[in-house]
């Protein structure tokens, strides 16, 4: 005698806020992929991995036949179609023995969903890494333009920002604050250059230099 074990299993989009399986237009869109879930679900790829989570003790309907021959057995016994109108698949699996039957069909279905997991996370991943490696460049291109901006401004003799001081880079930062530094210094040079002028022109003229001392002393 042969025993059967069967399941269903629901085919849902879930990046979608509606996750109801309703027959609308989007469930009409998902149920046109339904043969390829299909076909999937009884795939050479699905059925090795379901191997790996069978007990030796259930694997009675491969007895006497090399392990090579265990996923076209698998094959052999297990069926898989599309209910009509909806998103379930309507899975079977026929053994030998009633548990084995029941045991090879889920781990069958466990394959299937570890499957499309990968499968799924594998196309995201590559979208990050995607999505990372020109973040990374676009970061490089901005460094090199703030650069190349930064040495025109030198060349110019002007540094002067115009964007916002928060998005401003370090090192343009930097070259700011020493700019306004230099600028300060140069006023306060020129403000010493006059009386510095009349006390050496004092000195020369043998003249009484009691006259520059107060407007000197704050400078001293």
């Amino acid at each position: 005698p042969y025993y059967g074990a069967s399941a269903l299993l629901l085919v849902m989009r879930t990046d979608k806020e509606d996750l109801s399986p309703s027959l609308t237009t989007e469930g009409s869109r998902q149920r046109n992929l339904m043969p390829t879930f299909v076909k999937l679900f009884t795939s050479t790829k699905v059925v090795r991995g379901a191997l790996h989570h069978l007990r030796r003790e259930l694997c009675v309907d491969f007895a006497g036949t090399p392990r090579e021959a265990w996923p076209f057995i698998i094959k052999a016994n297990l069926t898989a179609e599309a209910l009509l109108g909806t998103n379930i698949i309507e899975a079977g699996y026929r053994s030998k023995d009633p548990k084995a039957a029941v045991a090879v069909l889920n781990a069958v279905v466990k394959s299937y969903r570890d499957f499309l997991d990968a499968t799924h996370k594998g196309t995201s991943a590559a979208v990050i890494q995607v999505l990372t490696k020109e973040k990374t460049e676009l970061a490089d291109r901005i460094v090199r333009k703030e650069a190349e901006q930064l040495q025109l401004s030198y060349e110019i003799g002007d540094i002067t920002s115009h964007t916002n001081a928060n998005a401003v880079h370090p090192t343009v930062k930097s070259a700011l604050y020493f700019k306004e530094v230099l600028n300060e210094t140069q006023t306060k040079r020129v403000e010493l250059e006059a009386p510095l002028a009349a006390i050496r022109a004092a000195n020369r003229n043998g003249e009484d230099l009691q006259q520059h001392i107060m407007a000197a002393a704050n400078m001293v």
